[in-house]
C-alpha cells in the first residue's frame, strides 16, 4: 500500500496541476459547457468531506496531545491524508462550479481564495508530519492546524452565504443581541388596516426576500440580476 510520503507527493503534484488550471482559466463570468457544470455540481456534496475530516483530525490531535499513548494515534496519518485529498477535491469541484456556471462575484472569489489557503495549509501540515521528530515541526503543525480550522470556518461561512444569503444565520436573531454583533434592530411593520399597507414594502418585497434573494443579490447575481433594492 502507498506510504504517506508517496501520497503527499502525489497530492502536491495534483495541487500544482490544479493551480495551473485555475491560473490559466480565471473566473470571467461566462458560462461554460454543461459537462463541466455537471462535475461542478458535485461540490455541495464533496465539500462536507474536508469539514468532517479536518474536524476529526483536530479531535484526534487534541486527544493524542494530552494522552500520547492513545490508541487513536495510528489513525492520524490516514485522517490527515483524507483531509488533504478531500480539500483538493472540494477546491476542484468548487472551481468547476464557479467557472462553468459563469460566477465571478466578489463573495465567490473570496470563498475560493479561503479554500485555496486551506488546501495550502493542509499540504503544509502533511509536509510538517514528515519531520515530526523535530520540535519545530510539531509546534508549527499545531499552530497551522488552528489556522486551518479558522480558514475552514471562514470558507464554510462564505459557502453558506452563497447558498442561503449573507443574513441566513442572523435573519431571525433576537433584537436583544443584534447590537452586540453590529446588526441593526429590525422593527416589524404594523398596520391597523389593509389600507395602511404599502404594497411593495409590506406585500411584494417579503415574497422576493423569501424566494428570490438567495440567487439574486450582490454576492450571487444569477442572470446578472439583483433584487436586493427597489
Amino acid at each position: 500500500k502507498p506510504s504517506f510520503p508517496i501520497l503527499l507527493t502525489l497530492f502536491g503534484s495534483l495541487a500544482l496541476v490544479l493551480a495551473g488550471l485555475m491560473i490559466a482559466n480565471p473566473l470571467d463570468g461566462e458560462p461554460r459547457s454543461e459537462l463541466l457544470q455537471f462535475f461542478g455540481r458535485f461540490h455541495p456534496t464533496v465539500l462536507h468531506l474536508p469539514i468532517a475530516f479536518i474536524l476529526l483530525l483536530a479531535i484526534l490531535e487534541t486527544r493524542t496531545f494530552f494522552k500520547p499513548s492513545s490508541s487513536l494515534k495510528p489513525a492520524i496519518p490516514l485522517i490527515l491524508t483524507l483531509s488533504i485529498g478531500s480539500v483538493l477535491l472540494a477546491v476542484l469541484t468548487g472551481f468547476l462550479l464557479a467557472y462553468a456556471g459563469g460566477s465571478n462575484e466578489e463573495l465567490v472569489i473570496e470563498h475560493m481564495r479561503m479554500s485555496i489557503f486551506l488546501a495550502i495549509g493542509a499540504l503544509a501540515m502533511g509536509s510538517l508530519k514528515l519531520f515530526w521528530d523535530q520540535r519545530f515541526a510539531k509546534t508549527a503543525y499545531r499552530l497551522l492546524l488552528l489556522v486551518n480550522l479558522g480558514l475552514l470556518a471562514s470558507s464554510s461561512h462564505d459557502g453558506g452565504s452563497l447558498t442561503h444569503g449573507r443574513d441566513y444565520l442572523t435573519k431571525y436573531m433576537p433584537n436583544v443581541i443584534r447590537p452586540i454583533f453590529g446588526l441593526s434592530v429590525e422593527a416589524k411593520s404594523t398596520a391597523n388596516s389593509v389600507d395602511d399597507l404599502v404594497v411593495f414594502k409590506d406585500l411584494i418585497h417579503p415574497i422576493i426576500e423569501q424566494n428570490c434573494l438567495t440567487c439574486h443579490n450582490p454576492d450571487k447575481q444569477k442572470g446578472e440580476l439583483s433584487l436586493e433594492t427597489y
